[in-house]
């Protein structure tokens, strides 16, 4: 291929044409002032003794000579640049690359030129440059199927390769795997969205495949760790489910259980206590529930039943928690005495053989609760001990007891340790002097543990949690007591204005628009407020509607107004549905729009923000601002959450119901993504009860779940994903169990889910007649590339299943029917074109099809030779 260029009109690409080298390296006479210079810098440059710097003088007169010459003289020098190009890739082996690269665009792509050069590289790549010459590189291997196979075939063989077997061939370096690997990771890590449905036939994916691991499910588990080791749980969990999608199995549901099980810890740190936003997707584990029976502990709900799981299904240090925890949860029920009989076992049984209290674990936080509750100071001080010696000054945020409680009982029973808890200067807790007690430490640590309830109180009551709000002012006041220091009186008079801001608060004396204050009036009956009325939400309605018409616009309603009907048209429709009205759907209808326009109103969360700014203490505006983002984009999630609820639950009783519930998730006026995320959830809890039944054996079940679900959200990808799983664990274990009989028991299930996943084939494109006339997913299909994926596995089986199945039944029956030769066969053709695993035993489609073929041909003759 050539390319033309004049120095006006640019390049542009001509047709093919053979390019005649000349017949001798003799220039003719009439030689141009181009050329002439490009052949004196040639010679300059082999002047140069030191090959780096006859490298740089040449490589500077081919580009020289490439930005000046006219087509004709670049063509003309063919053989010369060439031979240049040999010279510099050997001496610079990354220049060399990438002015193969630039050179393509007039000589068309040499492949002995370009392996040549590509050697040098991967022999003696640069660091500071490989990002560059990987693009060059990129080029060359995208041009050209065997030059890719070669590179990839030669990084492959190296990897196999003992250290000495490499420096004796090096082919390839061990520094190249190491920049390529560094490089490549981080290419497609950065741009994962773009990447992550790339063809295998990918240049990147290629090199990556050879550098191993060999496959892209063990490369999205990668990428997911390195989403979770930054902290990005959401992109950490769909790189997970990625790698499930396209054959990670166990590793990567394992991966998504622990990945789940340290968000739903670090959501509890964040003070975040909904149960539907701990216990994560699918059945919780035993650690989340643990976590959440610790969050119905703080938050005063029923905790048994989790903590009860947790006990049950959970590990050593798992049941210890979950014991402890439930102790708590008979205190904060009131049941002082349980709580005192459980914490009183739970420390025995932390005992060691000794007689010495295990170090880890809940036992200091054990030692304290019982303290307090027994006002036993030396229980107290020996849980305060054992909280120093593992947090130390950090010690105050890991006591469930307040610090002025524990420093009260330590300073009457040892002043020493007294003074290590408050900072002051002492030799050890074990012996030496110390300076005793340091009464402005002391004084002190109570000022900064009373600014810090105080910061989480006002908080706390920007949020309304009014009660939490009374809990920490009343600590605060505790700490306080007995200090008259500047400090503390300015901190007494922010506890004043905290009270009094509640006060506000709860007396709804904040509107100052008449019709809310007049909508606020009739949500009081018989002298209680609720949370709705009948002329409270017919007032913030038609003010809605008169605010839509005149405004000129639906979003005219002041933000605050349009929140207080929101939650009231949300309250209304609650009421409708637990009376089983069907006039509940218009409502929850009507209420979703609302929280759709709110959502959208930037006016409600600027406001949201300065007052979040003025009330939250310490707060950062950064801080104030990301709390502030982080509600508004889990908003959609919050309000779509009751309808996921319901459609779990009256998917088995009240299928209709289920279907109208399912219909307003699709319908809501949020996100595409909003919605999606909903949908995806509903499709992890049916796969978990899915799988349950299929690891049970019970697969009728498992095929009726599937059914239903599929009945009620027909178009939900991932729900037609989980049939295809029952058909693809179905056979895995049945193949596992028994190498004989296992496809006799898989065909029924796997022929079973080929109906109901038809239509959702024939929507992507997916069946073996599209297939063959249309494309494969594509780069960007996301759902279904991964739909693909899984449903290449499945027709593996599906075509092995019916082969082998056949294949028994002829040997038992020689007039059994034999079509499912040739029906097994078009499923393993589908399966090839769609992509199959490398692994086993999917690495045998092609074999099995071929076996296939044989098969058939050789019942027929046996036919024709009966006749």
């Amino acid at each position: 291929m050539k390319w033309r260029r004049s120095r006006d009109e640019g390049e542009q690409r001509a047709e093919s044409e053979p390019v005649r080298e000349p017949v001798a390296p003799v220039l003719p006479v009439a030689i141009s002032a181009v050329r002439r210079g490009f052949h004196e810098r040639m010679t300059a440059a082999e002047a140069e003794s030191e090959p780096s710097a006859r490298a740089r003088a040449m490589l500077t007169g081919v580009h020289e000579f490439l930005a000046l010459a006219e087509d004709d003289e670049i063509l003309g020098e063919r053989a010369e640049l060439l031979r240049r190009v040999r010279e510099i890739a050997t001496l610079a082996p990354d220049a060399g690359v990438r002015l193969v690269a630039r050179l393509t665009g007039w000589f068309g792509l040499d492949e002995a030129l370009a392996r040549e050069a590509l050697g040098a590289w991967m022999t003696r790549p640069e660091t500071g440059s490989f990002g560059a010459t990987w693009s060059a590189a990129s080029e060359l291997l995208t041009a050209s199927d065997s030059v890719t196979a070669w590179l990839t075939n030669a990084v492959l063989a190296a990897r196999s390769e003992s250290p000495t077997e490499q420096a004796e061939r090096s082919a390839v370096s061990g520094r190249f795997r190491e920049l390529a690997r560094g490089y490549l990771v981080e290419l497609v890590d950065g741009d994962f969205d773009t990447y992550e449905f790339t063809g295998s036939t990918s240049p990147v994916w290629q090199v990556l495949y050879a550098l191993g691991p060999a496959t892209r499910p063990e490369w999205f588990l990668l990428f997911g760790d390195r989403a979770a080791g930054r902290g990005e749980e959401a992109e950490a969990a769909r790189r997970y489910e990625m790698a499930d999608r396209f054959g990670g199995g166990t590793h990567a549901r394992d991966r998504l259980r622990n990945l789940h099980d340290i968000g739903a810890h670090q959501r509890l740190l964040n003070g975040v206590t909904d149960a539907a936003l701990l216990k994560g997707p699918g059945t919780p584990s035993a650690y989340r529930q643990l976590v959440i029976g610790t969050a119905g502990v703080l938050t005063g709900k029923t905790a048994s039943a989790a903590l009860a799981e947790a006990q049950r299904d959970g590990d050593h240090n798992v049941r210890r928690a979950a014991a402890f925890v439930s102790a708590l949860d008979r205190l904060r029920d009131g049941d002082t005495e349980a709580a005192r009989s459980r914490l009183r076992e739970f420390l025995s049984a932390a005992v060691d053989g000794n007689g010495t209290l295990a170090a880890d674990g809940p036992e200091a936080n054990a030692r304290l609760v019982l303290g307090a509750l027994d006002r036993d100071d030396a229980l107290i001080t020996a849980g305060a001990r054992q909280l120093l010696s593992r947090y130390r000054e950090q010690w105050p945020t890991h006591s469930l007891v307040d610090a002025a409680t524990v420093l009260t009982a330590v300073s009457r029973t040892d002043s020493a340790l007294l003074t290590e808890l408050i900072g002051g200067t002492t030799t050890g807790l074990t012996g030496g002097a110390t300076t005793g007690l340091n009464g402005a430490d002391l004084d002190a640590m109570r000022i900064d543990t009373a600014r810090t309830y105080l910061a989480d109180a006002a908080q706390a009551a920007v949020f309304s949690h009014f009660e939490e709000t009374d809990r920490l002012l009343t600590q605060a006041g505790l700490l306080l007591t007995g200090s008259d220091s500047d400090a503390a009186d300015q901190l007494r008079d922010t506890a004043t204005r905290i009270t009094d801001t509640v006060a506000r608060l709860r007396a709804k004396s904040a509107p100052e628009r008449p019709l809310d204050r007049l909508a606020f009036t009739a949500l009081r009956q018989n002298g209680e407020i609720h949370p709705w009325t009948g002329p409270a939400l017919q007032l913030w309605q038609d003010y809605d509607t008169a605010h839509g018409q005149h405004g000129g616009h639906a979003h005219a309603i002041a933000p605050d107004s349009l929140h207080h009907l929101a939650i009231a048209a949300h309250a209304r429709a609650y009421q409708l549905e637990i009376d089983g009205d069907d006039a509940a759907f218009e409502q929850w209808r009507q209420a979703l729009g609302y929280w759709a326009r709110l959502r959208a109103d930037d006016r409600f969360w600027a406001s949201l923000r300065t007052r979040l700014a003025a009330t939250a203490g310490d707060a950062t505006p950064a801080e104030v601002a990301n709390a502030v983002d982080e509600a508004r984009g889990e908003l959609p999630a919050q309000v779509l959450e009751p309808h996921v609820s319901l459609v779990l639950q009256l998917r088995k009783d009240d299928l209709p119901r289920a279907r109208a519930h399912l219909e307003l998730i699709r319908t809501a006026a949020f996100a595409p993504e909003d919605i999606s995320r909903a949908r995806t959830r509903l499709a992890r809890e049916a796969g978990a009860g899915i799988r349950r039944l299929t690891r049970e054996g019970d697969l009728e079940r498992a095929l009726a779940e599937v059914s239903a679900w599929i009945d009620i959200d027909s178009d939900n990808i991932p729900l037609a994903e989980q049939a295809l799983d029952v058909g693809i664990e179905t056979a895995e274990f049945e193949h596992r169990r028994s190498d004989r009989g296992w496809a006799e028991q898989s065909r029924p299930v796997l022929e079973g889910i080929a109906d109901l996943v038809e239509p959702m084939r024939a929507h992507l494109g997916l069946t073996a007649r599209q297939l063959a006339t249309g494309r494969r997913p594509a780069t960007g299909e996301t759902d279904r590339a991964a739909f693909a994926a899984k449903l290449a596995r499945y027709e593996f089986w599906h075509g092995t299943a019916l082969v082998v199945s056949t294949y028994d039944r002829l040997k038992r029956n020689p007039y059994e029917d034999r079509t499912g030769f040739r029906r097994g066969a078009g499923h393993l053709n589908t399966a090839l074109m769609l992509g199959v695993p490398a692994h086993a035993p999917y690495n045998k489609a092609r074999e099995m099809l071929v076996a296939a073929g044989q098969l058939e041909r050789s019942i027929q003759g046996h036919v024709l030779g009966f006749l």
